[in-house]
């Protein structure tokens, strides 16, 4: 009978020879994408930056992305631009893509109280890097609205 435990410890130690990443002694064994700080993560999270601040993004939008956990996987998987929640009155919500006109709307209502709040964001829940927690059981997370608000700019 064939040991299933030796042959991905195996496979691990063979890929980590072939193609060594830099990941600091602490990080989980959770593959490098996922590692906190990981030496691939500032070049990451600023060619992101740039690319989302090329398409005409405004800064204070771009800049979530300094926001959560600073793993390379968390910036290669958020999305290539940002998200407005609309929160009604009677607390009912909807996300639609942001624009510049739609903050401007948004603003407009919020003033006018057709809405209570609104939030930008660029990924609505917090993204789980080695060790940190779901976004549901973090402090931030608001589970009305369903968003995590510490990555978000939230218009009261």
């Amino acid at each position: 009978m064939k040991n299933h435990f030796l042959s991905p410890i195996l496979l691990f130690i063979s890929l980590s020879v072939l193609f060594p990443v830099s990941v600091s002694a602490d990080c989980p064994p959770c593959g490098p994408d996922f590692c906190k700080n990981e030496s691939r993560y500032p070049v990451a999270l600023s060619s992101k930056k740039q690319r989302l601040l090329q398409h005409d993004y405004p800064e204070y939008l771009v800049n979530l992305l300094d926001k959560g956990s600073a793993c390379v996987a968390r910036v290669e998987r958020s999305p290539d631009g940002f998200s407005i929640q609309r929160v009604m009155p009677n607390g009912n919500w909807t996300i639609s893509s942001w624009s510049a006109d739609g903050e401007r709307k948004a603003d407009q209502d919020l003033i006018a109280g057709r809405l209570k709040s609104f939030a930008m964001f660029n990924n609505q829940h917090a993204f789980a890097c080695c060790g940190d927690p779901d976004y549901k059981e973090r402090q931030d997370y608001d589970y009305a609205l369903d968003i995590n608000k510490s990555i978000a700019i939230v218009k009261n």
